[in-house]
């Protein structure tokens, strides 16, 4: 995806700026203060990115009447996606972790669940082209800026990216509510494939029969289901723990 995205507030302009992102401009709600906009402005200064001091009417058609928009834009080109063997080749070198969506819809969850997985080491993001939440302004903005250094990759069919990653040696463990076969014996320490399924739906039928491990989240509540950015985090920190985290 080549073409310019606009994305709004203080964190994820600036992580963007660190992440050495493709900035064209950054824009400052005339007189707005802050400790962080020094900050955004010495390393936009510093990648001689240029920021404009711009009234109220002009940020309101750049962020798109977003609300919280803590009065900083920038605009940038959009994510950058990377092919599936750049991210197996990748975190094959770090720590084996990837990560699968099949179906995220809401860029809301997307941008949350981004967030959560680059706090968690996963290495990379495979997501699907279609039936999937858009790499938008939304998803950017609710990652916090941590889209800026999250490797994504975008497939077709991601039946045919499990298998690819399978070849190379990483075992799929997915993510279902109603599923009885728990595995407790997994070996974590195994590059491992997590797979999330949609909010509405969990993972397809064929995503759930080419896992490797299909594992339940325990439930202790009336209400049997997490939001899926809830339950990918679970996941990932348990799988942290697991390997010895702490």
């Amino acid at each position: 995806m080549s073409e310019s995205i606009v994305i709004v507030g203080r964190k994820p302009v600036l992580e963007v700026l660190k992440a050495s992102g493709k900035v064209d401009v950054v824009f400052f709600l005339k007189g707005i203060r802050g400790e962080l906009l020094k900050e955004i402005s010495e390393l936009a200064a510093k990648r001689k990115i240029s920021v404009l001091e711009v009234d109220q009417r002009k940020f309101d058609t750049l962020s798109k009447g977003t609300e919280t928009t803590q009065g900083v834009a920038a605009k940038i080109q959009a994510f950058q996606t990377w092919s599936l063997q750049e991210v197996i080749t990748y975190s094959l070198r770090r720590n084996k972790l990837l990560l699968a969506l099949d179906s995220v819809q809401d860029p809301q969850n997307l941008g949350a669940i981004i967030r959560t997985a680059e706090c968690a080491g996963v290495d990379g993001i495979i997501t699907t082209v279609h039936n999937s939440a858009p790499l938008s302004m939304t998803a950017f903005k609710t990652s916090a800026g941590a889209a800026a250094y999250m490797k994504i990759c975008e497939v077709n069919n991601l039946v045919s990216a499990m298998e690819e990653c399978k070849k190379a040696g990483f075992w799929s463990l997915g993510t279902a509510l109603d599923e009885k076969k728990h595995s407790p014996k997994i070996d974590y320490n195994l590059p491992l494939l997590i797979v999330s399924g949609n909010e509405e739906k969990g993972l397809r039928r064929l995503v759930k029969e080419n896992c490797d491990f299909l594992i339940t989240i325990p439930m202790l509540g009336e209400i049997q289901s997490l939001n899926v950015s809830v339950a990918t985090g679970v996941i990932l920190f348990n799988t942290l723990r697991e390997r010895g985290a702490w």
